[in-house]
């Protein structure tokens, strides 16, 4: 708990990197994922020559599928990464259970689902990263958080990425700019009228989208 257990990231997607360059798993170890992720944290997964075994969820639930984990589950396991999907904050307990069952490393993607204080991780992650892109409900229009519940493990990935090169604010100010004119642009009425009218001479219903 407190700041000793913080780790303030450029966004979730470098948080894991650099844990993953940290951990220095053997080339080919299986890391075990939520099938419904963005593309880039299996990109990440594969740039570091290791395995993104994809597990089923329960359409339910939206938690990872225990038969497909089992199923899953092979001599190169080595990590869990178990996404809170659409803000939804899924039951861990099971999850838990099978990755202490099978000493596997557990890490929360609670990208999707930072909702305040209340909740900040199932205190058996190893991991729990937090995202505030400009898309999600509570933006800083940028930046990440993670949870980091080993000490060594902390100090390993703050000397990591204090060599990477600042963002600065003039940077960040321009980012902050865009995002506001698109924001303006996507909410004005008279846009989405025009657009509309643009996309129903070419018969597309703009509903499906």
């Amino acid at each position: 708990g407190g700041d000793s257990a913080i780790l303030v990231s450029f966004c979730v997607r470098s948080a894991f990197d650099v844990y993953l360059q940290v951990s220095n798993f053997p080339p080919r170890s299986q890391i075990m994922m939520t099938a419904v992720n963005i593309p880039d944290m299996e990109r990440i997964i594969r740039h570091h020559r290791l395995d993104a075994v994809p597990v089923d969820i329960n359409p339910d639930t939206l938690a990872p599928d225990l038969t497909s984990l089992e199923a899953g589950l092979t001599s190169r396991s080595v990590a869990i990464v178990v996404a809170h999907l659409y803000g939804k904050w899924i039951e861990m307990g099971p999850i838990v259970a099978f990755a202490k069952k099978h000493k596997l490393i557990l890490i929360e993607d609670c990208a999707q689902a930072f909702c305040g204080f209340d909740y900040l991780g199932h205190p058996d992650a190893l991991l729990s990263f937090f995202s505030f892109g400009a898309i999600k409900h509570a933006t800083g229009f940028g930046g990440g958080i993670g949870i980091i519940r080993n000490a060594e493990l902390l100090k390993k990935m703050r000397h990591r990425q204090a060599a990477y090169p600042l963002f600065s604010k003039w940077l960040f100010f321009k980012r902050l700019l865009r995002y506001l004119g698109v924001a303006s642009t996507l909410n004005s009425p008279s846009v989405n009228f025009c657009v509309r009218r643009l996309l129903g001479l070419f018969n597309v219903d703009h509903k499906k989208y």
